[in-house]
């Protein structure tokens, strides 16, 4: 009978390279008060779970 123990250890670390961050800006048209518009110019409003209403309409 052989019995062979094996152990290992590692630390990891992300590499913040190429200014990764997250997104600024986003492709939704807005009005002048900054706020999400249809290419109708109705103000489009945000659901409870944060998607956007209207956009299919």
């Amino acid at each position: 009978m052989q019995l062979i123990f094996l152990s290992s250890y590692s630390a990891n670390e992300f590499l913040n390279t190429g200014n990764v961050h997250k997104a600024e800006l986003h492709p939704y048209s807005t009005d002048a008060s900054g706020n999400i518009a249809h290419v109708n110019g109705k103000v489009l409003d945000y659901t409870e779970y944060g998607a956007i209403t209207g956009i299919f309409v």
